[in-house]
């Protein structure tokens, strides 16, 4: 409980969700878009328009320290750390 995650691109945090209360949140970038969701305490990319399929397909996550990176391609972009 009370945990977070926090979501970065190119190393600047552009939000902060908490954990404890159920939520989806747009990430757009000029690569592309994630769609991120906070359900039951637990954060998942639940859509996104990269080529391979593989950032939605990573597993969600919800314990201190777990990361979700997406890379578009190109140098990494978005990280989703639970603190």
């Amino acid at each position: 409980d009370g945990g977070k995650a926090v979501i970065t691109v190119d190393g600047q945090v552009v939000q902060e969700l908490s954990l404890d209360e159920d939520t989806t949140y747009q990430v757009d970038t000029p690569e592309g878009y994630n769609i991120v969701e906070i359900k039951d305490g637990w954060a998942d990319v639940i859509e996104a328009d990269c080529r391979d399929g593989l950032c939605a397909d990573q597993k969600r996550i919800h314990k201190t320290g777990e990361t979700i990176v997406i890379k578009w391609w190109s140098p990494l972009k978005q990280v989703r750390k639970i603190q």
